[in-house]
């Protein structure tokens, strides 16, 4: 089940691994990765795990966070135990201070990743204070290469809080005249006027047989945002992977994109040696350079 990673790194064949985060610090400071978007289902949690996956499986120490705060679906993704998550470590931490040893206890590991799963249930509290996202990544900075949060829709200011802890923020878009619009209303709020600080660039989920040139010419000249990979319609891949608990990433039809994808964000990160860029006015796209998928002319 495993294949494709197992040349790189040993993991358990069950897609739910307990044996724990790594120990140990890093030389220098994991770098942040945020999966984010607008409204709707453009993909951002299909996204934030197989992105992850495949930063994995170019030999990095990662852990994933869903910090969705209407409802994480990681955990549902990955087969994953929904009572330890960044939830319940929020309660956790009004009776003592967040550490090392209480995040560990909350962590959890599948297909080579630590995951800090998300809410589970709608509107049962809050997550906790603004502060814990940012502690909890100060945290994870010191024993990871890198740290994938699942930032959710960009609604609201928990949403925002989570955005401005990363290094890099991946807005997932799907390439129609809605999702295109949808974004573009995301994107103009007034929420993401303090985000606009943030490297940024565009990753296009569900592309069609066309699309891809046009919004990219798009965003360019309106965000100075280029899109940085695209991933195709395959809906039979998604099903199947969504249906084993297995990320598409690992096999199947879109492996091969998703992989792709991953390292053209990672390249994309400041401090990368393959970032090729000075930052543009307002939103910034450093990223070493857009791409068609495979499947497509």
């Amino acid at each position: 089940m495993v294949n494709l990673l197992r040349s790189r790194k040993a993991i358990s064949s069950h897609p739910v691994d307990t044996h724990g985060a790594p120990a140990g610090r890093h030389p220098r400071p994991g770098r942040v990765i945020g999966v984010t978007g607008a409204t709707g289902a453009p993909g951002r949690t299909f996204l934030s795990v197989n992105l992850a996956v495949g930063l994995a499986a170019e030999g990095m120490t990662v852990v994933l966070i869903d910090a969705d705060p209407h409802l994480g679906a990681v955990a549902v993704q990955l087969d994953l135990a929904e009572d330890r998550s960044l939830n319940f470590l929020a309660h956790e931490t009004t009776l003592r201070p967040v550490s090392d040893d209480l995040i560990t206890r909350h962590l959890q590991t599948a297909v080579g990743l630590n995951v800090l799963a998300g809410r589970s249930i709608v509107a049962v509290g809050e997550t906790g204070p603004e502060t814990l996202l940012p502690e909890v990544v100060a945290h994870l900075r010191r024993r990871f290469d890198l740290v994938v949060i699942d930032v959710g829709a960009l609604d609201c200011r928990p949403a925002q809080v989570s955005a401005l802890a990363c290094q890099l923020l991946v807005w997932v878009a799907v390439p129609t005249k809605l999702g295109t619009d949808l974004l573009d209303r995301t994107l103009s709020g007034s929420l993401a006027g303090q985000v606009r600080i943030k490297p940024s660039l565009v990753v296009l989920n569900r592309l069609g047989p066309a699309g891809l040139r046009d919004a990219d010419r798009s965003l360019r000249r309106r965000y100075g945002m280029a899109v940085a990979a695209a991933i195709p319609e395959h809906r039979r891949a998604c099903l199947e992977a969504e249906d084993r608990a297995v990320p598409a990433a690992l096999r199947g039809a879109l492996a091969s994109s998703l992989r792709r994808c991953a390292r053209a964000v990672e390249a994309a990160l400041p401090g990368s040696a393959a970032e090729s860029r000075e930052p543009t006015a307002g939103l910034r796209a450093e990223v070493a350079g857009g791409f068609l998928p495979e499947s497509l002319p």
